[in-house]
């Protein structure tokens, strides 16, 4: 429903009540209206208060500010078309902001004032593009549409420097000011209507962004335009055209730097964090320079320490300001960076999920090979072929497991493990892993140390991840050691079964002690090593290892002084 149809629904719904309201509403606008041109007309009155020099250094600074602003807006992207907007827009209005000053200082000039309205048409149909594009790196605007904007700008520029807008100066009580004609009407519609039309789009585009960052650059925007808007209508705007009182003139400056700030902070907040603190900290500087000026006029020593204590609160709240901001910065440098990393993780997770899947039906397809060729599909197998076929199961079996557990992780679904709990013999399932692994030992001329322990009861566990976690264990104790003994030990703690790999090789710090068992991540010994590998192995046995209700462990008295892994399983789990 448009907002005609609803105000007259409601103006029938309430009648008279409706209608005493707009007139009471009227009559309060209209009192806020004549408020205003009094309290203009009596500082205007009192325009000594505001000498040439501080005025000058208002100017000079907010264009010092449109500068540095632009500038570091188009050298963050030069190709991009809403940087190039934005810098023309901060150069047409650095000049209009010179000729406004010249329009009433040193005393109203009526070229200089028509000059102002001619360089407001490119600046509101700048607004108008910077927010059609933003934030996109090409002009978003149709041909036809920006050849039609461009004929009404040159059209309505002509007609702002005629006679038609302004007319002459007057008198207005004790001051000069300049009368406007039917011109300056024809500038205000179409001026407002390219405002309105830019307030909507930016409006259109916050609620139709699906990007945060995106969104809250749009927010920043539109805040400090209707703040610019806002304060330009009524304080600029009104008292011109029904009070003829151009006061407020000399503050336009301050109001331009309302959306600049703002809006160059929304184009490269994200490429470059430091713009932030450079816009912050010029902004204290002309605040701190104005008032160090007033301090040097100041007249009576009261007033000096009235001016030296405000000069000093300003100098601190800026101190504070810039910590906080920097605090800031860091905090959102570091979210961008987790940001990045979860999207490298999630995709990483989705690439090894394919490699899986895949690996996963070659995998099953071997097998059902290896189970026709031990069942006598193709000859009748020997002992010794039968010896090595039930190996290459066993390996199969703990391939499929392995698989099982990784497609488990990148799904992030953790608890997606499945155990099948039987009753195991702890000591036959070390011995077996121990088996597969001498030969590997054997080729470093190494020496596995393992003795069974058979007072050791029975444990109620998933045979193929005990033995996974026993092999991950062993396989990097070998992997990380020269020379020497491995030694594994299986024993009775309590009523838990506690099994370690002892070996006597590179050992680790403190430090790495703690990421051991986290997804992806090794010891620094082991990657100046280039030992190959992912940094899996041990983080799935903690996975399995916490399965079975029980807990892992690292421990190394420092690097080449060896390191022992191990872990703890309830004979039992209480919870199955």
């Amino acid at each position: 429903m448009c907002v005609g149809s609803l105000l007259k629904d409601t103006m029938e719904k309430y009648g008279r009540r409706a209608r005493d309201w707009e007139r009471e509403a009227s009559l309060g606008f209209g009192c806020l209206l004549v408020h205003l041109n009094l309290y203009l007309h009596n500082k205007s009155k009192k325009i000594g208060m505001f000498s040439p020099l501080l005025i000058k250094v208002i100017l000079v600074v907010t264009l010092l500010i449109n500068s540095v602003l632009g500038f570091f807006v188009y050298k963050n992207n030069p190709k991009s078309a809403t940087n190039i907007i934005f810098t023309y827009l901060s150069l047409v209005t650095s000049l209009w902001l010179i000729v406004e000053y010249l329009a009433v200082f040193p005393q109203v000039s009526l070229i200089f004032a028509r000059l102002a309205l001619f360089f407001s048409l490119p600046q509101s149909s700048l607004f108008f593009l910077l927010a059609h594009t933003l934030p996109n790196e090409k002009l978003q605007l149709q041909k036809s549409k920006l050849l039609l904007l461009l004929f009404l700008n040159l059209f309505l520029m002509l007609l702002v420097v005629s006679p038609y807008t302004f007319k002459a100066i007057i008198q207005v009580g004790d001051r000069l000011d300049v009368a406007p004609g039917i011109g300056m009407l024809i500038f205000l519609i179409f001026v407002s209507l390219l405002f309105l039309f830019t307030i909507y789009i930016l409006i259109k585009k916050i609620h139709t962004s699906q990007d945060i960052q995106t969104r809250r650059s749009l927010v920043l925007v539109l805040t400090g335009m209707i703040m610019m808007i806002g304060l330009l209508i009524f304080t600029l705007v009104i008292p011109v055209i029904l009070f003829q009182n151009s006061y407020a003139v000399r503050f336009t400056p301050i109001y331009t730097l309302f959306f600049l700030i703002p809006t160059s902070i929304a184009i490269i907040k994200y490429q470059l964090f430091n713009i932030k603190i450079l816009a912050t900290r010029v902004l204290v500087g002309m605040i701190l320079l104005v008032v160090f000026i007033k301090l040097l006029l100041s007249k009576t020593s009261t007033e000096w320490l009235f001016n030296g204590a405000i000069f000093a609160i300003v100098v601190f709240l800026g101190i504070l300001l810039f910590r906080s901001l920097r605090y800031e910065l860091e905090a959102e440098r570091a979210i961008q960076e987790k940001l990045k990393i979860e999207a490298l993780e999630k995709q990483k997770d989705e690439f090894f999920a394919y490699v899986g899947r895949q690996f996963r039906s070659l995998l099953s397809g071997f097998q059902e090979f290896v189970h026709d060729i031990a069942g006598g599909v193709y000859c009748q197998p020997t002992k010794e072929l039968s010896n090595a076929l039930e190996t290459v199961s066993r390996d199969q079996e703990r391939m499929a497991t392995l698989l099982e557990t990784h497609l488990a992780m990148t799904g992030g679904d953790q608890s997606a493990i499945h155990c099948e709990y039987e009753e195991q013999n702890i000591n036959d399932c070390i011995s077996h892993v121990v088996e597969e692994l001498t030969p590997t030992a054997r080729m470093k001329g190494l020496h596995i140390a393992w003795r069974r322990n058979d007072a050791l009861p029975n444990v109620f566990c998933d045979y193929e991840k005990i033995r996974q976690v026993v092999w991950n264990m062993l396989d990097n104790a070998i992997r990380c050691t020269d020379v020497g003994i491995v030694r594994v030990i299986a024993k009775k703690d309590k009523d838990r079964l506690l099994v370690t790999v002892a070996d006597l090789g590179i050992g680790f710090t403190i430090h790495d002690e703690k990421k051991f068992f986290e997804k992806f991540s090794r010891g620094g010994n082991i990657e100046r090593r280039q030992s190959p590998g992912m940094g899996l192995g041990l983080y799935i046995s903690r996975l399995f290892v916490e399965a079975h209700g029980g807990t892992v462990f690292a421990h190394s008295a420092g690097p080449a002084k060896g390191s022992e892994f191990g872990f703890w399983i309830p004979f039992r789990n209480a919870d199955v």
